[in-house]
């Protein structure tokens, strides 16, 4: 009788407990003494195609990530089961946890970090912990891929500057392809690397603009018109094709040692006509030259 007692005690706890288990994941997603990531050795977003990467050392400072997209998909869990809702792109976000391809994210405030109440928080500092759990937002999990983890461009490794693109045909077969992309002299901004979407912002051909991420497949790059997301200038933000900029460096300039060259001045028109084209006493040639990056030029 005691054991059939028992049993029925048992059977109901589990009960209660598979009943209060997706209420838990529902609402209480940010425990009260949840640890921030940091950046770590993640602190400069440096160009893909860089032979060399210099030593970073570990950043303490709180990760922000971005939503790289319109429409990104934020779950409830990271088994990607049940949508909480789509993000915007540029949305900032705290991270917490990664699992499984998807990263924890909370929106970026200031205001929610700080120092926790209760009694343990003694033992946790201000820094990387919420001050109230209960009050900080939580989004969902994002797929990782799906997030831009840094919120500046692509920087050369060189001197952690940014790198400048400029928009144009980069590709011979591109050329047979512009109709999708191009609007009279612009080219058209998407706000997904799929290019389903249209957004109202537009480039100009031959503009100087920056690249943050390139998509899984290099086919789409996600671009803006000014180095960092926090710009109050910016007014561009998404994805454009691959081979529709080009790396142009930094704009730097080189002061030359010598003046002349075999014994001719740079300026000299006798440099410019070798090639028997009548010489003018009365023109005055400067020579245009573009400096790149010394580690992309080797």
């Amino acid at each position: 009788m005691k054991q059939s007692i028992f049993c029925n005690q048992m059977k109901g706890l589990i009960s209660a407990l598979l009943f209060f288990l997706p209420l838990n994941n529902s609402y209480g997603q940010v425990t009260k003494y949840e640890r921030l990531n940091c950046i770590a050795h993640r602190t400069f977003n440096f160009v893909p195609n860089a032979r060399k990467f210099p030593t970073v050392r570990k950043n303490k400072d709180l990760l922000v990530v971005y939503s790289d997209r319109d429409g990104n998909k934020a779950y409830a869990n990271h088994f990607a089961q049940r949508v909480l809702s789509e993000q915007k792109i540029g949305s900032p976000y705290y991270v917490t946890d990664e699992k499984n391809g998807f990263c924890k994210v909370i929106t970026a405030s200031q205001s929610f970090v700080g120092k926790p109440k209760g009694l343990l928080s003694v033992f946790y500092g201000s820094k990387r912990h919420f001050r109230d759990a209960a009050s900080a937002p939580f989004v969902g999990w994002i797929a990782k891929e799906r997030l831009l983890t840094f919120g500046h461009s692509f920087v050369s490794p060189i001197n952690n500057a940014p790198v400048k693109f400029r928009v144009g045909v980069a590709s011979v077969s591109r050329l047979f392809n512009l109709r999708s992309y191009c609007k009279e002299d612009s080219i058209c901004v998407f706000n997904d690397p799929f290019f389903n979407h249209k957004t109202s912002q537009c480039v100009s051909w031959g503009q100087i603009v920056y690249a943050y991420k390139y998509d899984e497949s290099k086919q789409a790059v996600l671009i803006s018109d000014c180095p960092t997301l926090n710009c109050p200038e910016r007014k561009i933000l998404g994805w454009i094709p691959s081979d529709m900029i080009a790396e142009v460096g930094q704009n730097r300039v080189c002061l030359l040692k010598s003046e002349t060259i075999n014994g001719h001045p740079l300026q000299s028109s006798l440099l410019f006509f070798l090639d028997g084209n009548n010489e003018s006493k009365d023109n005055r040639i400067n020579l245009p030259m573009s400096i790149w990056d010394t580690e992309s030029s080797r």
